[in-house]
Order: C-alpha cells, then sequence, then structure tokens
C-alpha cells in the first residue's frame, strides 16, 4: 500500500527525533566515559604515586640489613641487655611482695568531698591563663555553692606579667598564686599546687581550658552518687572540645590504651555515639580532671622524674589507680573547651616526641606480665632498627631505666586487684567489667 505524503513525512519527523534523542544518549555516554576515564587516571595516578612515595620510605630499610646499623646495634643490645636484667630482678620482688602487700588503704572521710582545690599551672600564659581564671572563677561563684573552692595558680617561672594579670582578678572565691623561679615543669608544679591546696579534691586544669556553665555541678553530683552508693573512686574526667569547630577531634576526655608492638599506646575516645553516657575511663587527663587528693599523693603524686617535660605522667597514675582498685570516669555532661596544646607550642622540640618517649617509658614501668615483657624485646628493637623516632625514643630512655624499675618496684607496695594484661586492652576490659 502506497504511504501518503502526510505518513512519510510524519515518520521522518520520528525518526530524526529518535535520532537525535539517540545523538545525546550518545553524547552522554561518551562524556560520562570520557570523566569516568579521567578519574580513573588520576586514581591510577595517586595510587601509583602513594605507592612509590611508601616504596622510597622503606627502600632505605629494605636494602640495608641490621649489620649495616652498628651504632643502632651497639645502643640496642645495652639497651635490651639492661632491660632484661631489670625486668627479672623485677620479678623476684613481685613474687616476694604478693605474701606481704595489702589493698590501698582509703577511709570513708578521705572520700568525701570537702571542697574542691582548682590548680592551673602556667608558663608565660598571661592572657590565656587570666582569661581562664576569670571564666572559672564566675562560674564557681554560682555553681554548687555547698561546695568549699579555692583557685591554685602554680607561676612556672613565667617572664611576662603573669603576676600582675592574676592579682588584678577580683573574686568572691579564693586565689592563691604561687611563684616559681624558674620552670620546673608540668609534673612539679602539679605536685607543689597539690602540696599547697587545702580540699579532699583537686581539679587540674591547663592554662589554655576555658571552662563551660555546670561544668562543676555535673561532675559534682556524678561524684556524691558514686560515694553514697559507697563507691571509691580516683578520678572523674570532663568532657573535652576544641575552640576550632571545624578542627578534627583529637581528645575528648575518655581515654583508652592497646598495645601496639610491644608498646602500650594512649587515645581518647571521638566518636559521638561513645560519648553520651558517664562511664570508665582509662585515665583522668592532668588538664581537666577531678581528683581525689589523698589517692593522687598515695600514689606518689605526678612522676617528675621519668615522664619529663610532659605527658604520661596522669596516665601512669590513672593506670596504677585502677590497678589498686580505684577506677576513674568519664562524665560527658561537663564541657571544658580546649586550646590543643598551645603551651606546648613554645617547646623546641615537637611535642609528639615527648609524648611517645614517655610512652616507652610507661610501657617500662608498667608491663608485668612476661608474654607483655616477651613482645616488647621483641618488637621494639625491630622498630628501633628500621625507625629513626623509635631509636630516638630508645636513647631518651636508656639513662633513666634504672630509675623505671625502681619505680616499678616502688608500686609492688599495694596489693593490684587488676593485671597489666586485662588493663592495656582497656576497650575489652570495660566491655567485660560493666559492673563500673
Amino acid at each position: 500500500m502506497k504511504k501518503t505524503f502526510t505518513q512519510v513525512y510524519s515518520q521522518y519527523i520520528t525518526q530524526k527525533k529518535l535520532n537525535a534523542s539517540l545523538k545525546k544518549k550518545i553524547w552522554r555516554l561518551r562524556t560520562h566515559r570520557f570523566i569516568a576515564w579521567n578519574d580513573f587516571n588520576k586514581l591510577t595516578s595517586v595510587i601509583s604515586f602513594r605507592l612509590w612515595q611508601q616504596y622510597n620510605h622503606f627502600k632505605k630499610y629494605l636494602v640495608k640489613p641490621v649489620f649495616l646499623f652498628p651504632f643502632k646495634s651497639i645502643f640496642i643490645v645495652v639497651y635490651l641487655a639492661i632491660t632484661i636484667c631489670l625486668y627479672f630482678i623485677y620479678k623476684i620482688f613481685h613474687f616476694s611482695s604478693s605474701f606481704f602487700s595489702k589493698p590501698l588503704p582509703l577511709s570513708s572521710l578521705q572520700a568525701e568531698i570537702d571542697g574542691v582545690s582548682f590548680i592551673i599551672p602556667t608558663w608565660n600564659k598571661a592572657k590565656m591563663v587570666t582569661d581562664c581564671v576569670k571564666k572559672l572563677s564566675s562560674i564557681l561563684e554560682i555553681e554548687s555553692p555547698k561546695v568549699k573552692k579555692e583557685i591554685i595558680i602554680v607561676n612556672n617561672g613565667s617572664a611576662d606579667n603573669t603576676i600582675k594579670s592574676i592579682t588584678s582578678i577580683n573574686s568572691s572565691i579564693s586565689i592563691r598564686l604561687i611563684n616559681l623561679p624558674k620552670n620546673v615543669g608540668f609534673a612539679s608544679a602539679i605536685n607543689l599546687g597539690v602540696i599547697e591546696s587545702m580540699y579532699n579534691y583537686i581539679y587540674l586544669m591547663n592554662n589554655d581550658m576555658i571552662p563551660t556553665p555546670t561544668f562543676l555541678s555535673s561532675i559534682i553530683n556524678f561524684a556524691q552518687a558514686k560515694i553514697n552508693q559507697g563507691s571509691k573512686f580516683f578520678g572523674i574526667s570532663s568532657q573535652i572540645f576544641f575552640f576550632d569547630k571545624n578542627k578534627r577531634r583529637e581528645e575528648s576526655g575518655k581515654t583508652y590504651i592497646y598495645p601496639y608492638f610491644g608498646i602500650i599506646r594512649a587515645g581518647h575516645i571521638v566518636n559521638s555515639s561513645n560519648l553520651q553516657d558517664p562511664s570508665p575511663t582509662c585515665y583522668p587527663g592532668g588538664g581537666s580532671s577531678l581528683l581525689n587528693k589523698h589517692i593522687f599523693q598515695k600514689l606518689g603524686g605526678y612522676n617528675s622524674t621519668i615522664y619529663r617535660p610532659m605527658y604520661c605522667e596522669d596516665l601512669d597514675q590513672g593506670f596504677l589507680a585502677w590497678q589498686y582498685g580505684f577506677p576513674s570516669y568519664f562524665v560527658p555532661q561537663s564541657h571544658i573547651i580546649h586550646h590543643h596544646r598551645s603551651s606546648s607550642k613554645k617547646l623546641t622540640t615537637d611535642p609528639s616526641h615527648y609524648l611517645f618517649k614517655n610512652l616507652l617509658t610507661f610501657s617500662l614501668k608498667n608491663i608485668t606480665s612476661f608474654s607483655l615483657f616477651l613482645k616488647h624485646i621483641f618488637y621494639f628493637p625491630i622498630l628501633s632498627i628500621i625507625d629513626d623516632h623509635h631509636f630516638n625514643y630508645l636513647l631518651g630512655v636508656l639513662p633513666i631505666i634504672p630509675s623505671i624499675y625502681l619505680y616499678k618496684v616502688r608500686s609492688l607496695k599495694y596489693k593490684y586487684m587488676h593485671q597489666d594484661t586485662s588493663l592495656f586492652d582497656f576497650i575489652k576490659f570495660e566491655v567485660k567489667n560493666d559492673q563500673f
């Protein structure tokens, strides 16, 4: 049947539209293919570049056998010889102490909250510490009126106008200033403040912290509830936030530790879903925590001999308190704002060097089980050989190993309620011991 002109024209138009639609689809597919191919090439380049970076980082270690490190090997052998010898001497003391050691005593009177002494060490941060004290005193004047309070600022040899700034603050809360002729370090400054404090409980606060309303009442209410239940504790941590909300969160106040190739590492849980309710924490941080002063002093205060110039002295105390049966807690409703590491920026050495060096010190002091000790003497020498940072930590710790083991033996004075093998994987320990 012969088609009419109208039918032919209509078919032509329909085909033309289909062709145009197909052309658009083909063009889109080609565009997507080009974008996908371009992305694939970029991804391949990134992966190749990263692999190339890793290759360059590790090839200097992989092509050099151990015998090409005579300088390192000498120090590593000395480190191992001293550590192994002192460890077995310690084990003799550990065995004998099991017959006469007793639990750390704490009377109900010493557990009561008769007041809180706020201790703030500072060094050349006049404006920052002044802002901190002003904000703190204004909150303390309102919150928990039945609790006695005082503020103690330990001026750690500051050369700026810290003295003038602090003495000009007007407050109904007692503010005392301890002036030191030189910087004695964080731990020693805290210990001096504790000696001068009047009350059973101390709240340690960094000079770069700004408390928020209800930070104290939240902690006091939680602490009083624990005391009323007859539960004894060492410390309670506030929740920490950074001033810069866009900055990646690195600390929260809820801490944990974990084993890492024979060394103990520490960290903060920063997932907000795990920071909703009060819960146990591995150690109360030395910049935003309430501590029982009697336990603090029974534990010897912050160790300023082996943890210098800063970092891990709070970890050591909190861990030891757990071993003696005194838990620490994290109260997320108590908020405090932190200028992260603003004080440590004045140090000439990278603060992370002191942190990891002192984590090695902590590991040596607190690893007691033979299995963990074997892992340490096996893995750490390897890390020291292939990585210069770990070797520098070894050099920093080597002269004080005898002092570390001396304090390790002294810690046997009281009976351990929890062993290192369970506490070192703290997250698993917390899950298993939900009675806390």
